[in-house]
């Protein structure tokens, strides 16, 4: 782990009880004399709302005691690093809630911005994305950002299809993706350009926007309303460089490697 969260990050002591005591002082086995790199990421991030810095503070604490049930420790330094910033908006037709969860960690990992989950036609109807479920995602992101560096998670949104589609007519349209079998397949230019884009400055209308379709893809209504924003090219549609069928979840984690790799 290159650094954890704890929201008491940069206090001058801290306090490891419950489950981080037992994540860092048992099952880490982390000692007396030890040093540990906190960040509160929570000040920077909540699902819902915009990034509040540009920079965060890393703080340094070295573990002064150790007892049965708890450990304290002390801050000895600190320094300021930048805010990472994603290049990608993934929208993201809603899957079954456990196809969701087991993929956000690798989404959050390589470098999305943005995932606004969309409802569409062939949603599953018996997932719901509650306050409890996206609270359960800001803990596994946390989790996520701990394994790989990243010293921001993703942003969160829900809305439905046709919000998508009043949304998107609203952005950069050389920046807007939708990936169906219908389409072209992405270019070698377009792929490198992917890559060389930059986000620097953490601007919405920097980023690119990519929408991929739930389990079964998209219904033919669905496409109708894609064929109206691509005659007006407020959009592209694309397809992979493959004659393999990737699930819901490959395709996004393909598109964001477009970003990162």
């Amino acid at each position: 782990m290159l650094f954890y969260h704890n929201t008491h990050a940069g206090e001058k002591t801290i306090q490891l009880e419950n489950t981080d005591f037992h994540s860092l002082i048992r099952v880490r086995r982390k000692k007396q004399d030890d040093t540990i790199i906190f960040i509160n990421i929570a000040k920077n991030y909540s699902h819902n709302t915009q990034k509040i810095h540009n920079t965060i503070n890393y703080y340094e604490y070295k573990i002064i005691n150790i007892s049965k049930k708890n450990a304290e420790l002390h801050l000895i330094s600190e320094k300021i690093e930048e805010l990472f910033y994603g290049k990608l908006h993934l929208y993201w037709g809603i899957c079954e809630l456990k196809t969701i969860t087991s993929t956000l960690p690798f989404l959050n990992q390589l470098g999305i911005e943005k995932i606004t989950f969309v409802k569409c036609e062939r949603t599953q109807g018996n997932t719901k994305l509650t306050e409890k479920v996206l609270e359960k995602f800001t803990t596994i992101l946390r989790s996520s950002c701990e394994q790989s560096g990243r010293n921001t998670l993703m942003k969160i949104d829900i809305i439905g299809f046709e919000e998508y589609i009043d949304s998107i007519s609203e952005k950069k349209s050389e920046q807007n993706y939708i990936c169906d079998f219908s389409g072209e397949h992405f270019s070698n230019k377009e792929i490198i350009n992917f890559r060389n884009s930059t986000n620097s400055e953490n601007i919405n209308n920097n980023l690119y926007n990519f929408l991929i379709g739930p389990e079964g893809g998209f219904s033919e209504k669905e496409k109708e309303k894609f064929n109206e924003l691509s005659q007006k090219k407020l959009v592209k549609i694309r397809k992979f460089n493959t004659n393999l069928v990737l699930k819901s979840e490959n395709a996004c984690i393909a598109v964001s490697s477009f970003f990162s790799l």
